[in-house]
């Protein structure tokens, strides 16, 4: 009995099932949309702060180039600075990212940015600066280690020319 009276009394919805559409069809692994605005503007940021760093990156690979050292101290004070701010942004990112829902498992980001046109092109602009200053600053990791192997050089040429007086 009370069976057959929900089924008289509900065999249509209470509204429109039209207006639940949107919601239905939305991909519950998506953020709302309110919210990927200050994802957007995190990611951009972080962009902007590892543009800087890059930029740093190459004239410290200049300095080192040059073999010139009295620049080299600045570009370093600068370049710590400037990591300092990426370090910040990309905590803020991760802060968004929590904010909105979006999954921390590497994989999962490009599925969740992929959602949003946007997001997904600052996303991928992320991460080709990132392999971008890894590449410049490995390749000035690289300068330094030439630049200490010629100045170990130089001293154990000194050492051995003391030792022969």
């Amino acid at each position: 009995m009370f069976a057959r009276c929900l089924q008289e009394k509900w065999s249509e919805p209470p509204f429109p099932v039209q207006e639940l559409q949107p919601y239905i069809e939305q991909d519950m692994s998506s953020a709302p949309r309110k919210t990927l605005p200050d994802l957007r503007t995190s990611v951009e940021e972080e962009c902007a702060a590892m543009e800087d760093v890059i930029a740093i990156l190459r004239r410290e690979q200049e300095q080192l180039v040059s073999g010139s050292s009295e620049g080299l101290d600045i570009v370093v004070s600068e370049k710590n600075s400037s990591l300092d701010l990426l370090e910040r942004k990309r905590l803020d990112r991760l802060t968004t990212m929590k904010k909105v829902g979006a999954p921390t498992d590497p994989g999962m980001i490009d599925q969740f940015v992929g959602a949003d046109a946007t997001l997904s092109r600052l996303w991928q602009r992320l991460r080709a600066l990132a392999r971008e200053c890894q590449r410049v600053n490995t390749l000035n990791g690289r300068l330094v280690n030439v630049r200490l192997q010629f100045v170990d050089g130089r001293l154990d040429a000194l050492r051995a020319f003391r030792g022969n007086q």
